[in-house]
């Protein structure tokens, strides 16, 4: 018999969790509040308490099941209970001296899943696993002798299986299921200014579920609500100042321009593949004649080359801004508030723009940042056109503010011009989240 001691004291939530013996166990929790470390814990207690036992971590990529589960379980498991050292290549697996062994798997690869005589298995950021893995490789490998149990955990996504098990762990009829739901406020470990913060640096909807745990109905989406206006771009004058967004082409991507006016309607768009840099120069430069806007501001995280460029031979104000460093996540998050706020109005024929916006979806890493980007069979090009169309500063603009660089600085009113009314509330609001800033 060996004696040993864990010196690990779990919040109250971690607590209930580990206190519960139910099938199959459901953490809906938000970030940094504890739950992957509970079910590592848990998970260690098992393999224990259970000799000769298979065990599984399971997360969507094999990247994070290792960094998230193997590399957390080594740190935890005191040596003297090891049964020589972990296995580091793929799978990577820790054997316990009295045989249970636990197996760390990826859903990426869902036919290395298929197998039987797992006892437990814990299966992490559920929902971003597929639904398949669960109900065609994982779930029946818990169905044989001894039967196994499932700890599932996850931020909320959209209403997919893991919403479904979640809801059965809340239904008292349903037996087997239990689930919990928690904030990262109830992490002692992770102080309330720090959650503060990231509510008012992250749109709401992706602070209400990456922190608060609540699922949204477009989950995922950065852009659920687009106001698509009744106006086509051919013909619309649009008021003056304008502002001018370009993304430049990537490889088999496309050099795109998105143009706002003054009250945030989208005044023209233009896309353009496989041209030469004179022909993409001279496009930009004929957008540049018709709407005279103070400044261009373009993409310059390939080559700044190309915006020195552009401003010497064009004569045009170029401002070159890099998506490098956390600078594209600001300006998706400044373009995603403007259009919450209804500030930002698509033409009906602005086609292409409206697509990409609908499919533009988020992920939050496991430190708690988000990342933007299409899917990957989509292109985002018009997308970072207009969030850098739409992050122009104040200085170029008639009215002048030192409130914040938003594009919209009021709402419109009904005639599209801006009312005394909206210019107070907007500046209210606009106050507001400089003393959460």
């Amino acid at each position: 018999m060996v004696n040993v001691e864990l010196k690990w004291e779990p919040h109250d939530e971690q607590r209930k969790f580990l206190d519960r013996d139910e099938r199959f166990r459901v953490l809906c929790w938000g970030r940094r509040s504890g739950k992957n470390e509970a079910a590592l814990i848990d998970l260690f207690v098992f393999a224990v308490e259970n000799p000769d036992s298979t065990c599984w971590w399971v997360s969507p990529s094999y990247t994070q099941s290792n960094d998230y589960g193997f590399d957390r379980l080594v740190e935890i498991v005191p040596e003297v209970l090891l049964d020589g050292d972990p296995k580091r290549s793929a799978p990577r697996e820790v054997q316990f001296i009295n045989g249970s062994v636990v197996v760390f798997k990826s859903a990426d690869r869902p036919k290395t899943l298929k197998g039987g005589g797992v006892a437990h298995c814990v299966l992490d950021e559920a929902a971003s696993i597929p639904s398949g893995v669960w109900h065609e490789y994982v779930r029946p490998t818990l169905s044989d002798k001894p039967i196994g149990d499932a700890v599932i955990l996850s931020t909320p996504k959209s209403k997919n299986w893991f919403h479904d098990v979640f809801r059965k762990g809340q239904d008292e009829s349903v037996g087997g299921y239990w689930s919990s739901h928690a904030t990262t406020f109830v992490n002692p470990f992770v102080p309330d200014s720090e959650v503060e913060a990231a509510k008012g640096e992250l749109p709401t909807r992706i602070f209400e579920q990456e922190y608060l745990a609540e699922w949204q109905q477009d989950g995922g989406s950065v852009f659920p609500e687009i106001s698509i206006g009744s106006y086509s771009m051919d013909g619309y004058e649009g008021e003056s100042p304008f502002s001018i967004g370009v993304d430049f082409a990537r490889h088999e991507a496309y050099t795109a321009v998105v143009v706002l006016d003054a009250v945030g309607r989208v005044a023209d768009t233009r896309r353009t593949q496989a041209v030469s840099w004179r022909e993409i120069q001279g496009m930009i430069e004929g957008v540049a004649d018709r709407y005279a806007p103070n400044t261009v501001r373009v993409d310059a995280t390939r080559d700044n080359k190309i915006t020195e460029d552009l401003r010497r031979e064009s004569g045009l104000t170029v401002e070159g801004v890099s998506f490098s460093g956390g600078r594209k996540r600001e300006l998706i998050e400044n373009l995603a508030a403007t259009m919450e706020q209804g500030e930002i109005e698509v033409a009906s024929d602005a086609g292409q723009l409206q697509r990409e916006l609908e499919a533009f979806e988020y992920s939050v890493t496991s430190r708690g940042h988000p990342q933007y980007s299409a899917p990957s069979d989509m292109d985002d090009d018009m997308v970072d056109a207009a969030a850098l169309a739409a992050h122009q500063d104040f200085t170029d603009r008639e009215n002048k503010s030192v409130l914040t660089p938003v594009l919209g600085s009021v709402r419109r009113g009904s005639s599209g011009r801006r009312s005394a009314r909206s210019k107070t509330a907007q500046a209210e609001r606009q106050l507001e989240r400089l003393r959460h800033n």
